[in-house]
């Protein structure tokens, strides 16, 4: 797996020397088995798909293409709790007035959102994934996509807001302007800011989740009922 990393200039030019750093390796040590970890979208964003660069070692290769991580809502706390300026000023944009004097503040966003349906993994059920695979000899290079749960944006918004006390929590869609925008006001560099929209623009596409059910896997146990229970422990200590 290589680890995203959200510093990195260009994303797709880290992850093809982090590729080949892993492949050298693996060449070295000989090994005869390899699981590679991908994602959902890899193979329609050109920048990303590193994929093809194990192709050329001599073993038994699957590939992984898990969903959207759960874990990746660890990363929106701040944007949840609305809290200060920033969310309030969300808040009125996007939940107007009344939400703003009432004091439902917080949202999801991003230019994947709303009634867009997306496939969530555990990473414990990705684990699981890997360990069947592990004991597997295929002859030829496979694909195996893991899910743990298919929901809207916006069910999944409510779920995680009803785990922490906003039940009105829900998944605003922007435009991949607006998206680009607001990364380039994080401060995120701005190819891998293209990177980003560029990701959540094939899930918005809904080209991922055909390609998922192409593939009809096994969905896993944890559902995001499941995470909502962890993600609160860890937003109320935040």
């Amino acid at each position: 797996m290589i680890p995203l990393s959200f510093t990195e200039p260009d994303l797709g030019s880290y992850l093809r020397r982090m590729a080949n750093n892993y492949m050298q390796a693996l060449k070295t040590a000989q090994v005869k088995r390899v699981v590679v970890m991908s994602g959902w979208v890899a193979d329609l964003i050109k920048s990303e798909n590193v994929e093809s660069e194990f192709d050329n070692l001599d073993a038994s290769i699957t590939v992984i293409r898990p969903g959207s991580f759960y874990t990746n809502f660890f990363q929106n706390i701040d944007l949840i709790k609305g809290k200060g300026l920033i969310g309030k000023l969300l808040t009125l944009r996007y939940s107007g007035l009344w939400a703003l004097l009432t004091g439902k503040t917080g949202l999801l966003m991003g230019n994947c959102g709303g009634d867009d349906r997306i496939i969530f993994v555990s990473p414990r059920d990705i684990a699981d994934a890997v360990a069947e695979e592990l004991l597997l000899m295929p002859e030829n290079k496979t694909i195996r996509y893991v899910g743990s749960d298919e929901l809207t944006c916006n069910e999944a918004a409510r779920i995680i807001g009803t785990a922490v006390g906003k039940p009105w929590l829900k998944w605003v869609l922007l435009s991949d302007k607006t998206m680009l925008q607001a990364l380039k006001m994080a401060k995120v560099p701005e190819k891998l800011a293209q990177t980003l929209v560029e990701m959540q623009a094939a899930m918005h596409s809904g080209k991922p989740l055909k390609n998922f059910h192409r593939n009809n896997p096994r969905m896993g146990k944890i559902k995001l009922a499941d995470f909502a229970k962890e993600f609160t422990q860890v937003y109320r200590q935040k």
